[in-house]
């Protein structure tokens, strides 16, 4: 190795002027212009200047053993190094063929878990769609069946009111038959002292119009809860005295009765209470009345068997045109 090179990389060797070892290149004959050839010496002074050149070559030795020598501990010390990596490299290499293995066992891992997640991803996409449109058809029929419950609550209301109404129709008919019937079966305040013979009464067939209006009236009685002239007992009584059947004649003839009721009802009678709402119009002669069907069971209800009875009962033909007793001037 050259000697610039150690004296340039040690900081600690002094530096050396080496502008005296410069070559001088210039012409010969310039030179010898330049420099005129010195004057010879004497002995004496050629003597100290082969002393200061030997002085400059032992230290310039020395200089170059400085630099050896320290070049050969950096070089030893680099042997050492290299000496303890040739030592370890055989563990160096296991452990760097196994942390490579594990690094592309890592690396494919990586590459499983990523194709994975994007599978994943994809999948809870599709899964949002999904749910997405679910929310939407339950939107949809939750609006539909809040529709649906608005109008039925709005068709049982008006159910409500038309029940409210058909119970008040029916209330004031049950009033206004049982005023009928009071009316029509009132004994007279002050009896006859000799009562003459009743005629006998002549059975009058009963139309298929009054028979139908009967059971009608029979089955509105009984259909409902029970209010004035509603009990059974003078609801029998009054049947009786309408067919003609009752088993015991009246003590005192009933005076006739000269009310007569219109086709339609303008307005009630004076002796009748008010009614809330009026009836409907009362059926003529030659109107045909419809009964509902009545549907087989094993067991019919009571109105039901009540219109039974009273379609197959005989036709009967009161006449209410007899002799009615006169009272006594006497």
């Amino acid at each position: 190795m050259a000697c610039g090179s150690v004296f340039a990389a040690e900081g600690t060797l002094p530096p050396r002027d080496l502008s005296p070892l410069t070559p001088d290149l210039t012409p010969t004959d310039s030179r010898k212009a330049m420099h005129p050839p010195p004057r010879p010496r004497s002995p004496a002074y050629r003597g100290g200047d082969v002393h200061e050149a030997v002085r400059f070559l032992q230290a310039e030795h020395e200089a170059v053993l400085q630099g050896l020598h320290q070049q050969v501990q950096l070089l030893q010390q680099r042997c050492d190094d290299l000496q303890f990596e040739v030592h370890l490299r055989h563990m160096t290499v296991v452990e760097e063929d196994t942390l490579r293995q594990q690094i592309s066992e890592l690396n494919q891992q990586l590459e499983d878990r990523t194709l994975e997640a994007a599978q994943l991803r994809q999948e809870v996409a599709v899964a949002q769609q999904e749910t997405e449109e679910a929310r939407e058809q339950h939107r949809w029929r939750e609006v539909q069946l809040q529709q649906q419950v608005e109008a039925g609550e709005a068709r049982v209301v008006e159910l409500r009111a038309e029940v409210t109404k058909l119970r008040a129709q029916v209330r004031d008919l049950r009033v206004y038959t049982s005023a009928l019937r009071k009316v029509g079966t009132r004994p007279t305040s002050r009896p006859s002292s000799r009562p003459a013979p009743s005629a006998p009464t002549v059975p009058r067939p009963l139309s298929r119009t009054s028979r139908a209006s009967v059971g009608s009236q029979d089955s509105l009685e009984s259909s409902g809860p029970r209010s004035l002239g509603s009990e059974d007992g003078e609801t029998g009584a009054w049947k009786e005295a309408r067919l003609g059947g009752s088993s015991r004649a009246p003590r005192t003839v009933p005076r006739a009765s000269t009310f007569s009721l219109p086709p339609t009802l303008p307005s009630p009678p004076p002796s009748l209470p008010p009614l809330a709402s009026l009836p409907p119009p009362r059926p003529s002669s030659s109107s045909t009345v419809v009964l509902p069907p009545i549907t087989p069971a094993r067991f019919p209800p009571r109105q039901v068997r009540r219109q039974m009875r009273m379609g197959s009962a005989p036709p009967l033909d009161i006449d209410h045109s007899g002799s009615l007793p006169h009272r006594d001037p006497a």
